[in-house]
This record gives structure tokens, C-alpha cells and sequence, in this order.
């Protein structure tokens, strides 16, 4: 996501994969159908992993929300 927001010049692939970047450290935006779509649109940034698609899919729908306030920051000492 970083590299497509970095080197994209497709303004609206460009909105969506930051909403997508966005909703990883902000859950309540996540929403699997529009990742979904994301990945679909954007499948040959993702191939580099040597999943399947159809794996990489159906483990969007395992996704959960996780209270992220719940983990602490590391304090260096």
C-alpha cells in the first residue's frame, strides 16, 4: 500500500488505497467487501507473496476487530 501510495498517480486508486491504509490503524473503517475490492483491483502488488488469491481472499473474511487502545506502547528506559 505504501509503494502504490508513493508511486500511484491514479488519483482514484489513489483515495482508495489510502482508505485501505487508514482503515488498518483505524478498524472502525475497515470493511472487508471494500478490501476485498482493493485487493481484487490491486492483485498484482500482492502476487510478490506466492499466495493464492483465493487463499489471500478467503482470509479476509477471518479478519477481526481487535481493540488496538488494549495494547501498550514500549517505554524505553
Amino acid at each position: 500500500m505504501e509503494n502504490i501510495l508513493q508511486t500511484s498517480q491514479d488519483k482514484e486508486n489513489l483515495i482508495k488505497t489510502l482508505y485501505m491504509y487508514k482503515s488498518l490503524f483505524e478498524q472502525k473503517y475497515l470493511n472487508k467487501n471494500l478490501l476485498k475490492l482493493w485487493i481484487n483491483d490491486n492483485w498484482d502488488h500482492l502476487e510478490k507473496y506466492k499466495i493464492s488469491k483465493e487463499n489471500f481472499m478467503s482470509g479476509i473474511n477471518e479478519l477481526k476487530q481487535i481493540n488496538l487502545e488494549s495494547f501498550k506502547e514500549d517505554v524505553k528506559v
